[in-house]
């Protein structure tokens, strides 16, 4: 048997928490131009955790909280959405993509976006198989 997953540090609870509170009072205000503030906060934000814990890839928690809000975030502005997916999930972006299932549309705006700046870049976005299929479909569609 597997061993049990060990729970994440307090901090790294305490962090994504945080930040899906953050992300969430920006997502639930009214006016639009408050509301695209929650993309430079999250680029801000993550990159600093990302530098002060010394860690290239955001732990589950952060990145769970992150993908968890991606429909929300693509449906604002699926480039600004895309460049997140891009900095930090770029090694899940199978399940970025997955998350936006319900807007094949957002889903193409994200998906050309992260693999664009992917094949532009020495970044380490993985854009699978299964993400470059999808993308390929939709591109017949729209």
């Amino acid at each position: 048997a597997a061993a049990p997953r060990k729970a994440p540090p307090s901090f790294i609870v305490a962090a994504a928490d945080a930040l899906g509170d953050a992300v969430d009072g920006f997502l639930n205000d009214a006016e639009t131009a408050f509301k695209r503030r929650a993309f430079d906060f999250c680029s801000r934000s993550l990159a600093r955790f990302r530098e002060r814990a010394m860690v290239q890839r955001l732990p589950a928690p952060l990145a769970d909280i992150l993908a968890a809000r991606l429909p929300a975030l693509a449906a604002l502005d699926a480039e600004l959405c895309a460049r997140l997916v891009a900095d930090f999930l770029g090694e899940r972006v199978d399940a970025a993509v997955a998350a936006l299932a319900d807007d094949a549309a957002v889903q193409f705006a994200v998906l050309d976006a992260v693999i664009e700046e992917a094949d532009g870049s020495d970044m380490s976005v993985d854009v699978g198989a299964a993400a470059r299929r999808r993308y390929v479909d939709l591109l017949c569609r729209f």
